[in-house]
């Protein structure tokens, strides 16, 4: 990488390694001891933190490696790929425990409960398997592709598609609640606290469910789609993409109706990745032209900007140090050590 900022001077490099393609995903264990790439050559690899050693690497989804999740436990990665699969994998030693057989279409998203069932979306449909890769829940198949699914923490599932949020709950083969609006919804966020849905959409707005109050309310003025959506851990910022703009709407006392968001045009190419820390108001945001920015939300203060030479496909925070780490699409991955 290169640099915008001096080393020293809002970031230290920590380490880099170069994998084979694109990167799809990265995923920090919930521990921060490991992390995990997902490459659309079809890799999955896991590294050791801090010394950045390749522990094992297998090209094993054919079309490319598209989603990654590790259990809460520290000890499983389920890898997804474009070829319908789902591995189970151990973490640290790359033992393959079982492979999946899913529906058509790639592996959109996989996400972990406290439980240890694991989550997918696959095209049009939404599947539960326990931690030995058994089938435990199956759903009737959405009228649309899912683009989101998010664990509650009362057990069920919520996930976004077209027109509507739905609400699972693994014992019903149907959605028990949904939300509707009239678009084609490709993000989904709730707020930590579960009191407010947000989903961005294809016609460059922000919808939003006010779960406790029983209403709902949009944000606009966005020029593209809103692809990257997420909120910061104490639930009083929802950061937002719009095209080379960080967009970070204040929820804190009766906002944001009535506000006007907190606009940073820090990109000069549109914003490909979006990473809340997961502890303090900071984001960080990945763009098309190569940037990389972090912002405090609380201190309207840009803490580092660094300048890659791809892309940014992804990025994820180190759960434990103040570390963020960055894909590219030519293979790159890059950990930063962020001035807080």
């Amino acid at each position: 990488m290169s640099y915008l900022t001096p080393a020293g001077s809002g970031y230290e490099p920590v380490w880099s390694v170069t994998e084979g393609e694109y990167v799809n995903q990265l995923a920090f264990s919930p521990d921060g001891m490991h992390l995990a790439t997902a490459c659309a050559d079809g890799s999955v690899a896991v590294y050791s933190w801090p010394e950045g050693r390749c522990l094992w690497r297998e090209v094993v989804h054919g079309l490319g490696a598209s989603a990654l999740a590790w259990s809460r436990d520290n000890v499983t990665l389920a890898s997804g790929g474009q070829d319908s699969r789902i591995i189970i994998w151990s973490g640290t030693t790359g033992a393959k425990l079982r492979t999946i057989t899913c529906g058509r279409g790639w592996v959109e998203k996989l996400i972990w409960s406290s439980q240890h069932t694991l989550a997918g979306i696959t095209g049009k449909e939404l599947r539960i398997w326990n931690s030995d890769g058994l089938l435990v829940s199956d759903f009737v198949g959405a009228a649309s592709t899912l683009t989101g699914v998010e664990w509650q923490d009362d057990g069920s599932l919520l996930t976004c598609s077209y027109g509507q949020v739905s609400r699972w709950y693994p014992t019903k083969s149907n959605p028990v609640k949904t939300y509707e609006w009239k678009g084609s919804l490709l993000s989904l966020a709730v707020r930590p606290d579960g009191s407010i849905i947000a989903a961005g959409s294809q016609e460059g707005v922000i919808h939003l469910w006010r779960l406790k109050k029983g209403n709902e309310f949009q944000m606009g003025g966005y020029d593209v789609k809103v692809r990257h959506i997420a909120w910061s851990r104490d639930g009083c910022y929802l950061y937002t993409a719009g095209g080379a703009a960080l967009v970070i709407w204040d929820f804190r006392g009766k906002g944001p109706e009535g506000t006007r968001p907190d606009y940073q045009l820090c990109h000069d190419g549109n914003i490909t990745a979006l990473a809340p820390h997961p502890q303090q108001p900071v984001v960080a945001s990945g763009a098309e032209d190569g940037s990389l920015f972090i912002y405090d939300s609380s201190r309207y203060s840009a803490l580092a900007a660094v300048q890659s030479d791809a892309a940014i496909s992804f990025i994820t925070w180190h759960p434990v140090e103040s570390v963020i780490a960055a894909g590219t699409i030519n293979g790159g991955v890059h950990l930063l050590k962020i001035n807080m």
